[in-house]
């Protein structure tokens, strides 16, 4: 009986180390947004990825929900080469029984910002002067040739491959 419980600590131990962190959400306000978008080439470059991903998205949008599985897929493909990061423009009332929720059931791959920014004309110039603020949408900034590439609709798994291929071909 001893040698059992011995074998069955160590295995839930073990067990135990495989599970990963949940995902956790990051609140930014427009300055943190802002630091990215100026720094994103030496960071970028620091970490060794060359194709930042920025995803414009909500908990209440169905076709930005539609469309996650298809970053999640390609951050895990790209591992190295793209970083993702889901930027919610959920309210921040919502964080704690809505978006949390939705990040660790449903993202495991990216990183999870809630922008606490609901003035939305206030921060919208800074990514692209041509946006209504619709999403999703989706910004690629290239850490190497300090470009970016703004998609303002949803896009599907062949032309969000197809658009990273592109880039990283550059």
């Amino acid at each position: 009986m001893r040698g059992f419980i011995v074998f069955f600590l160590i295995f839930a131990s073990a067990s135990l180390s495989f599970v990963s962190e949940p995902q956790s959400v990051q609140v930014w306000q427009k300055a943190d947004l802002e630091k990215l978008l100026k720094q994103q080439d030496s960071l970028s470059e620091k970490e060794g990825k060359r194709l930042e991903i920025i995803n414009f998205w909500a908990t209440w949008c169905q076709p930005c929900v539609a469309e996650l599985p298809h970053f999640e897929a390609l951050q895990a493909a790209y591992r190295g080469q793209v970083r993702v990061r889901y930027l919610s423009l959920d309210f921040e009332k919502d964080l704690q029984t809505k978006l949390i929720p939705f990040a660790q059931k449903r993202l495991k791959e990216g990183q999870v910002i809630l922008l606490n920014d609901t003035d939305y004309d206030n921060w919208m110039g800074l990514i692209d002067a041509q946006w209504s603020g619709a999403i999703p949408a989706t910004l690629f900034l290239d850490a190497r040739t300090q470009t970016y590439h703004f998609v303002p609709k949803a896009l599907e798994k062949e032309e969000l491959r197809h658009i990273t291929d592109s880039l990283l071909q550059k």
